[in-house]
């Protein structure tokens, strides 16, 4: 671009300086002509790199295109020198060089796509997922002579590659050796060697799937609410364990003076009780008048009634007088009929919320083992770090070179006292340091004994870390 007109603008800084900080307000955007600016975003409490500019790349342009505060923090990295353009001198250098404008905002364009692409990256949690996004992001910058051909090269080194990621060299490293081991990709100084671009496609779109079938967000709207039974009769626990086959998290509760502190732990929870126990009518009506006595500071907690009474003035009593908000419901031998009335006023008060599967995190529990067949006869012992009723993600003793997609047949779970035997389709492998963590996926479709054992064991501990909290 011969913007010689423009050096009038032009401004130098010095090495470390910031050019502008992240979320400030900013009307002006910059174009590099010597030196180098690196951007960086604070994520998690952490500074990420962005990116390392070079001369006549631009950038601060949504500032122009949005009037949007910055959405990163730019330092030069030695000194350099930008030419800096607000929206007055844009829009003449718009209007009087027309091809120099048709290339900045072919510029401003691609920026906004590849920024979106790398913020995307830094989100990934999964590090195995970020390289592989990695990839794809430079496929996408690289046009290849044969797209429909899987092998891909790349002049990139495994510095860059961190830098994209926001991991350090040491992470980097451990995983591209991974992926060598897997034959996946060759290194050389410079120079990666991609077999199958397509393995990496499936690993970004695979860590998102599973991200969205684990993911324990605190939000009532993504993972539910709690829901307390008090005093739960014979007929009260029967109708509880047909709520856990739905993946509703229920806790069972044997004294009424819990239930406040479980309250102030969770205010978002739905309190059933069962008023034909412990307390007299009179003070079962005084008492769930003290619960809606925290409404307004709990404005998401539900209460609901269990009885057996077939009373309509005790109805209206709860319903029109106290005004309970998860319904009246009456007990019934056939408990089947009760826990589906019960089950729609709880999907209906968002109980379940958007989670699909309850996931319990048990990496601190030395009862939680795996087991899994080795090619030589034996087994191979690993400990279970979380599980669901769909998969289990563990670390093993040693190795088993397991490949994704792979079919692990004849896999021993022991969680306490339960033994389960089960398979599995291997959907990913996840590297931390030292550590390789893989997730494997059930497939017990057919045998209904197993999600129900699974679903018993997290209800049992999930049970047990409550009343800890409680008592």
């Amino acid at each position: 671009m011969n913007l010689e007109a423009f050096n009038r603008f032009a401004k130098v800084f010095q090495d470390g300086q910031v050019i502008f900080s992240e979320f400030e307000p900013g009307d002006t955007f910059y174009l590099v002509q010597s030196g180098q600016v690196k951007l960086v975003k604070l994520m998690g409490g952490f500074e990420k790199m962005l990116d390392i500019l070079q001369p006549s790349d631009v950038f601060g342009e949504m500032a122009i295109l949005e009037n949007s505060p910055r959405s990163a923090t730019a330092i030069a990295v030695n000194t350099v020198t930008l030419l800096e353009f607000n929206r007055r001198n844009f829009e003449i250098l718009m209007q009087g060089n027309p091809q120099v404008a048709i290339k900045l905002l072919k510029t401003f364009s691609k920026r906004i796509h590849d920024q979106e692409k790398r913020l995307m990256i830094l989100t990934l949690k999964d590090p195995m997922a970020k390289i592989a996004a990695v990839f794809l992001m430079l496929d996408e910058l690289q046009p290849t002579t044969n797209p429909q051909a899987p092998y891909r090269e790349f002049t990139v080194t495994i510095e860059h590659i961190a830098h994209l990621t926001g991991m350090t060299n040491a992470q980097t490293k451990d995983i591209i050796t991974y992926f060598v081991r897997q034959h996946q990709i060759e290194v050389y100084i410079d120079t990666i060697f991609i077999k199958d671009i397509n393995t990496f496609e499936r690993i970004v779109s695979t860590n998102k799937k599973y991200n969205q079938i684990i993911n324990t967000d605190s939000k009532i709207d993504l993972v539910g609410r709690k829901i307390f039974l008090l005093y739960p009769s014979p007929l009260i626990y029967e109708i509880a364990y047909d709520l856990i086959q739905h993946e509703l998290e229920v806790y069972l509760i044997k004294d009424h003076n819990m239930v406040l502190k479980a309250i102030e732990h969770f205010p978002d929870s739905i309190i059933y009780m069962n008023i034909n126990a412990q307390l007299s009518e009179k003070e079962w009506q005084m008492w769930s008048l003290e619960l809606m006595m925290h409404k307004p500071h709990a404005k998401h907690l539900g209460i609901g009634i269990l009885t057996t009474n077939n009373d309509e003035n005790l109805q209206t009593v709860y319903l029109s007088g106290i005004k309970v908000n998860c319904g009246f419901l009456r007990v019934q031998t056939d408990f089947k009929k009760t826990s589906a009335q019960m089950l729609t006023t709880l999907l209906n008060a968002n109980a379940k919320g958007r989670r699909r599967y309850i996931r319990l995190v048990i990496k601190d529990e030395p009862h939680a083992m795996i087991n899994i067949p080795y090619n030589d006869g034996t087994f191979i012992r690993g400990s279970i770090q979380d599980i669901s009723v769909v998969g289990v993600s563990c670390v093993f003793e040693r190795d088993p070179f397991l490949e994704q997609d792979m079919v692990v047949r004849d896999i021993q779970l022991r969680l306490h006292s339960i033994l389960i035997k089960t398979e599995g389709t291997v959907f990913g492998v996840r590297i931390d340091g030292d550590t390789k963590m893989y997730v494997l996926m059930f497939t017990h479709d057919s045998d209904t004994t197993v999600s129900y054992k699974i679903r018993k064991y997290i209800h049992n501990l999930l049970q047990d870390r409550m009343n800890v909290l409680l008592t």
